[in-house]
Protein backbone atom coordinates (compact mmCIF):
# COMPACT_ATOMS: atom_id res chain seq x y z
CA UNK A 1 0.00 0.00 0.00
CA UNK A 2 2.95 2.51 0.89
CA UNK A 3 5.13 1.77 -2.69
CA UNK A 4 1.31 3.37 -4.52
CA UNK A 5 1.09 6.04 -2.24
CA UNK A 6 2.01 8.58 -4.88
CA UNK A 7 -1.25 8.17 -6.61
CA UNK A 8 -3.32 9.10 -3.76
CA UNK A 9 -0.76 11.63 -1.93
CA UNK A 10 -2.22 15.30 -2.02
CA UNK A 11 -5.83 13.80 -2.44
CA UNK A 12 -8.31 14.20 -0.15
CA UNK A 13 -9.41 11.08 1.93
CA UNK A 14 -12.75 10.71 0.29
CA UNK A 15 -11.35 11.61 -2.92
CA UNK A 16 -8.96 9.02 -2.91
CA UNK A 17 -10.05 7.38 -5.84
CA UNK A 18 -9.83 10.43 -8.25
CA UNK A 19 -6.15 9.16 -9.90
CA UNK A 20 -8.17 6.55 -11.59
CA UNK A 21 -10.79 9.33 -12.75
CA UNK A 22 -7.87 11.11 -13.90
CA UNK A 23 -6.63 7.82 -16.19
CA UNK A 24 -10.06 7.21 -16.86
CA UNK A 25 -9.92 10.40 -18.69
CA UNK A 26 -6.59 9.41 -20.72
CA UNK A 27 -8.29 6.15 -21.63
CA UNK A 28 -11.40 7.91 -23.25
CA UNK A 29 -9.60 10.20 -25.00
CA UNK A 30 -7.55 7.20 -26.90
CA UNK A 31 -10.71 5.19 -27.44
CA UNK A 32 -12.24 8.37 -29.02
CA UNK A 33 -9.66 8.60 -31.30
CA UNK A 34 -9.89 5.13 -32.10
CA UNK A 35 -13.61 4.78 -32.51
CA UNK A 36 -13.77 8.17 -34.82
CA UNK A 37 -10.09 7.82 -37.02
CA UNK A 38 -12.12 9.41 -40.74
CA UNK A 39 -14.08 12.31 -38.07
CA UNK A 40 -11.47 14.32 -36.82
CA UNK A 41 -14.43 16.80 -35.80
CA UNK A 42 -15.96 14.31 -34.22
CA UNK A 43 -13.06 13.18 -32.08
CA UNK A 44 -12.66 17.02 -31.36
CA UNK A 45 -16.39 17.57 -30.05
CA UNK A 46 -16.71 14.42 -28.10
CA UNK A 47 -12.73 15.22 -26.57
CA UNK A 48 -14.42 18.62 -25.62
CA UNK A 49 -17.48 17.41 -24.15
CA UNK A 50 -15.10 15.20 -22.39
CA UNK A 51 -12.95 17.94 -20.86
CA UNK A 52 -16.14 19.73 -20.03
CA UNK A 53 -17.70 16.90 -17.98
CA UNK A 54 -14.10 16.30 -15.94
CA UNK A 55 -13.71 20.20 -15.85
CA UNK A 56 -17.20 20.26 -13.89
CA UNK A 57 -16.34 17.16 -11.94
CA UNK A 58 -13.44 18.83 -10.83
CA UNK A 59 -15.30 21.98 -9.88
CA UNK A 60 -17.60 20.45 -7.77
CA UNK A 61 -15.96 17.68 -6.28
CA UNK A 62 -12.47 19.54 -5.57
CA UNK A 63 -10.71 16.39 -4.83
CA UNK A 64 -7.55 17.59 -4.42
CA UNK A 65 -6.23 18.84 -0.72
CA UNK A 66 -4.54 22.48 -1.58
CA UNK A 67 -6.62 25.04 -3.39
CA UNK A 68 -4.11 25.66 -5.75
CA UNK A 69 -4.12 21.99 -7.03
CA UNK A 70 -7.91 22.19 -7.73
CA UNK A 71 -6.90 25.69 -9.34
CA UNK A 72 -4.42 24.37 -11.64
CA UNK A 73 -6.41 21.00 -12.64
CA UNK A 74 -9.27 23.98 -13.38
CA UNK A 75 -6.82 25.74 -15.86
CA UNK A 76 -5.05 22.52 -17.45
CA UNK A 77 -8.53 21.34 -18.60
CA UNK A 78 -9.40 24.79 -19.37
CA UNK A 79 -6.57 25.01 -21.69
CA UNK A 80 -7.32 21.45 -23.04
CA UNK A 81 -10.46 22.77 -24.19
CA UNK A 82 -9.07 25.79 -25.48
CA UNK A 83 -6.87 23.84 -27.87
CA UNK A 84 -9.53 21.49 -28.89
CA UNK A 85 -11.76 24.90 -30.22
CA UNK A 86 -8.99 26.81 -31.95
CA UNK A 87 -8.11 23.40 -33.71
CA UNK A 88 -11.99 23.15 -34.84
CA UNK A 89 -11.63 27.02 -35.59
CA UNK A 90 -8.23 27.08 -37.49
CA UNK A 91 -8.95 24.98 -40.69
CA UNK A 92 -12.05 27.51 -40.98
CA UNK A 93 -10.64 30.82 -40.39
CA UNK A 94 -8.68 32.54 -43.87
CA UNK A 95 -4.76 33.37 -43.59
CA UNK A 96 -3.01 35.74 -42.43
CA UNK A 97 -3.74 37.83 -39.21
CA UNK A 98 -6.49 35.95 -37.76
CA UNK A 99 -4.05 32.90 -38.08
CA UNK A 100 -1.35 34.46 -36.11
CA UNK A 101 -3.60 35.37 -33.39
CA UNK A 102 -4.96 32.00 -32.74
CA UNK A 103 -1.33 30.67 -32.98
CA UNK A 104 -0.11 33.10 -30.72
CA UNK A 105 -3.44 32.55 -28.32
CA UNK A 106 -2.42 28.86 -28.50
CA UNK A 107 1.08 29.13 -27.57
CA UNK A 108 0.27 31.97 -24.58
CA UNK A 109 -2.68 29.53 -22.87
CA UNK A 110 -0.21 26.23 -23.18
CA UNK A 111 2.89 27.64 -21.72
Amino acid sequence: VFSLGFLYRGLRLERWWWEAVVHLRRCLIVVFIIAFPTAPQLQALSTLVLFAAFLTCNMVLRPYHSRLNNKFEALSLSAAMFTVVVGLLYPAVPSGLLHALLTAALITVNL
